[in-house]
């Protein structure tokens, strides 16, 4: 079980991220079901040794704010202390959105993890099978 942290009327996790042999944990960790996509900063990514190479794939992401070319990297794990995924597709990018945040964790990752939001009890839960 994760909880959840409320910030400004937005809704934050601890994030661990694992590439490598690097890891990095991180307290703004927006949790945002309207993002299709897991976006971390460029600067997250670089601290991790994911460096933009030629074969990379670039997408385009688009939020209320507008939208940015991105890079599309696997990382190793993404933990969010009881939920996690391995070897999972991220996007990397400059997140300029004018609020402090180092990582968006989208519904692609909530999806993957099968994870039910409780907001009376301000828990994220992984469905086991």
């Amino acid at each position: 079980m994760v909880k959840i942290n409320s910030k400004d009327g937005l809704i934050y996790v601890d994030a661990t991220l694992v590439h490598g042999n690097s890891s990095i944990t991180l307290k703004n960790a927006l949790v945002d079901t309207g993002s299709s996509a897991t976006v971390i900063s460029r600067d997250i990514a670089y601290s991790l040794g994911m460096k933009p190479e030629p074969t990379d794939i670039i997408n385009s992401v688009q939020g209320v704010g507008g939208s940015e070319s991105v890079i599309e990297k696997k990382i190793d794990a993404i933990c969010l202390d009881d939920v996690a995924a391995a070897n999972f597709s991220i996007q990397i990018g400059a997140m300029n959105y004018g609020i402090e945040l180092d990582v968006i964790i989208g519904l692609d990752l909530l999806t993957a993890c099968k994870v039910v939001m409780n907001l009376e009890n301000y828990t994220l839960t992984a469905i086991k099978e």
